[in-house]
């Protein structure tokens, strides 16, 4: 099973995949929440560079959006993300 990645030369492919495979469902569940965490820092980083005046929780509000869709977010807290984040 090949991950197809352009920039990683297939033998580190292959020591990456065999690393995974020796990970517990456990080991496995704490790396994806830790990327899914990362994810949603780095999509409020962003945000808040590109619009400084945003406040926290309008951040978060359009990090919400941008995992759940606009529409969702909008009917949960009443707030409207705004354009982009459909």
């Amino acid at each position: 099973m090949a991950i197809g990645a352009r920039d990683t030369r297939p033998e580190i492919e292959e020591r990456m995949l065999a690393l995974y495979r020796e990970m517990t469902p456990q080991q496995k569940a704490v790396r994806l929440f830790d990327l899914i965490r990362t994810s949603r820092l780095l999509s409020g980083a962003r945000i808040r560079r590109d619009q400084p005046e945003l406040s926290e929780r309008e951040v978060e509000v359009r990090v919400a959006a941008l995992v759940y869709g606009r529409d969702l977010v909008r009917r949960a807290t009443g707030i409207d993300p705004g354009p982009g984040y459909e």
